[in-house]
């Protein structure tokens, strides 16, 4: 994330604590960072991933 987004996200907490009303440019640019840093899994990702935990917690070494 940069440093600017870390910024602005940080900023929509606060006037979230603070309830405070985001106008429409806020919420323009609250969706463009979800969209940018919130990756989205398919049911194959998700089920590849069970498989690949539960066939790999039997090889632990002691």
């Amino acid at each position: 994330m940069s440093s600017t987004d870390r910024y602005d996200f940080e900023m929509f907490q606060k006037r979230d604590k603070d309830e405070e009303e985001l106008d429409a440019i806020s919420v323009a640019k609250l969706e463009a960072m979800h969209i940018r840093y919130v990756v989205r899994k398919t049911k194959q990702d998700i089920d590849a991933l069970f498989k690949k935990l539960s066939s790999g917690s039997g090889d632990k070494k002691e």
